[in-house]
């Protein structure tokens, strides 16, 4: 039978020679090594396809929930315009974003200068909702189209009341 040389940490020897008589150490390695090769096989055996269609399902289902981060965003989009806290060229760059399918990464720029402190009170609040990079991967961009369709729709309030005026 071939043989295989692992090293291990000198920290760990102790350990191994204590259990040496009672744990079959090659036995436990190839349970592991087999584990290790069919989770990866699992992945690399996945098709496109099937990758494809797994994430549109989750998008889908992801997005279904997105309904209380976009009310996160739209609130403090629309205090952000009855404050008076954005400069009207601002409001403007934002109009243009609310009906663009996709954010770019530029405009997610403006949006985190934009925000600047409130950020991270934004994403601690998302947190404690639940939502986070893991369960929830784009809950930072539906935060910031809530944000844009909060500026867009104080806007227009703004606008109606200096018709009036």
């Amino acid at each position: 039978m071939p043989k295989l040389a692992i090293y291990i940490p000198k920290k760990d020897m102790k350990e191994i020679d204590r259990w040496r008589k009672k744990i079959n150490f090659s036995r436990v390695f190839m349970r592991a090594l087999q584990h290790e090769i069919r989770d990866r096989q699992r992945a690399v055996e996945s098709s496109d396809d099937q990758l494809s269609a797994a994430a549109r399902h989750y998008r889908r289902k992801l997005t279904e929930g997105a309904d209380t981060l976009l009310d996160l965003g739209y609130q403090l989009g629309s205090r952000h315009v009855l404050d008076c806290h954005l400069e009207p060229e601002m409001i403007r760059r934002l109009l243009t974003l609310e009906n663009q399918e996709t954010l770019s990464a530029e405009d997610r720029e403006l949006i985190e200068a934009i925000l600047d402190n409130q950020l991270q009170t934004l994403v601690r609040d998302a947190h404690q909702l639940g939502f986070n990079d893991q369960a929830h991967p784009e809950f930072l961009t539906d935060a910031f189209r809530g944000y844009i369709k909060g500026v867009a729709a104080a806007w227009e309030r703004v606008c109606t009341e200096m018709k009036e005026l």
